[in-house]
């Protein structure tokens, strides 16, 4: 390594800030990284809760399996649609600066005709407690297509070709971004989704959650 060392030292001398210069830098990075020392914690992954909501009725969908996909652990929804899921212990190992220390963690809800995945964000190596609240969130049942992203000027439909492709992914995040538009349009328009009266906070939060897939 002392060899690397020296070679990077000397080619950002001479050459300052040129091309050859940033070349070696990386390497240097790349050297000094191996020599970081690796630190293990224990950290709390997220709990999840909310409530699931048939996205035609505005029933709660009752004894509905979610599964937390980091904890592997399950829950069943009760008769307001509601759901738990703790967080748990886990072992975490990392090099400083650790670029990957956001932790993405999934759940996924499991209905006859569709699965839905919802995906949160934060650090993780942390050992607070958080939580992830997807609120009252309504269901559809199926994905509708086709899906059209409105631009400044136009619509652009989503070719099915595309779609195709990028599969499951795509198909939830168009499914979550379905429902988020289902409360957009029923707040615009005064209505209820069942016995529920739709506000802001639902929107944002369905946008939210939908825009995080």
């Amino acid at each position: 390594m002392t060899g690397i060392l020296r070679q990077a030292a000397t080619a950002i001398y001479m050459s300052r800030c040129n091309i050859k210069s940033i070349r070696w830098l990386g390497l240097l990075v790349v050297a000094l990284s191996a020599c970081v020392p690796v630190f293990r914690s224990e950290y709390l992954s997220p709990s999840w809760q909310g409530s699931l909501v048939d996205g035609q009725s505005g029933q709660p969908l009752v004894g509905v399996e979610v599964t937390d996909l980091y904890t592997q652990e399950k829950a069943t929804t009760d008769q307001q649609g509601h759901f738990t899921l703790p967080p748990a212990t886990s072992k975490f190992s990392f090099k400083l600066p650790a670029a990957s220390m956001a932790g993405v963690y999934q759940i996924e809800v499991a209905l006859p005709n569709i699965s839905v995945r919802f995906t949160g964000r934060r650090l993780a190596v942390t050992s607070e407690p958080s939580e992830f609240d997807i609120e009252a969130f309504p269901i559809l049942p199926e994905v509708t297509l086709p899906f059209r992203l409105a631009t400044k000027d136009t619509l652009i439909t989503l070719p099915k070709s595309m779609i195709d492709d990028c599969g499951a992914p795509l198909l939830n995040a168009i499914s979550l971004a379905n429902s988020a538009r289902l409360y957009k349009k029923l707040l615009a328009d005064q209505q209820n989704l069942g016995v529920t009266l739709i506000t802001l906070q639902h929107v944002e939060s369905a946008y939210f959650w939908a825009e995080q897939s």
